[in-house]
């Protein structure tokens, strides 16, 4: 069985920020990242078999998804009865530049 891991570098102003969030933020951040390292992609989505690793709920991603768009770490594409699309945006000097791969 292969080991799971996330794959990095990941800002740690950008992690600093979602510690702000409160609540599950940083479990579904976790989740969001690693993510994009299994898809190599700044785009992605996140279904239940991630959601379940990090021990979060619907509830706790929809809520934490919430705040760090509001704070501009990540954009989200919600589409009716399927998986939203979340960019992670780069996050540098207090500032956010969307860089979608």
């Amino acid at each position: 069985m292969k080991k799971k891991f996330i794959k990095g570098p990941i800002p740690l102003a950008w992690l600093d920020q979602v510690l702000l969030t409160g609540g599950r933020g940083l479990n579904v951040a976790l989740a969001i990242w690693y993510q994009v390292g299994l898809k190599k992609s700044n785009t992605i989505t996140l279904p239940r078999t991630t959601t379940r690793l990090f021990r979060v709920t619907r509830n706790n991603v929809w809520r934490a998804l919430k705040r760090m768009e509001e704070t501009r770490l990540i954009f989200v594409t919600r589409r009716k009865g399927r998986l939203s699309h979340i960019t992670v945006l780069d996050f540098q000097n207090g500032e956010v530049n969307h860089n979608d791969q």
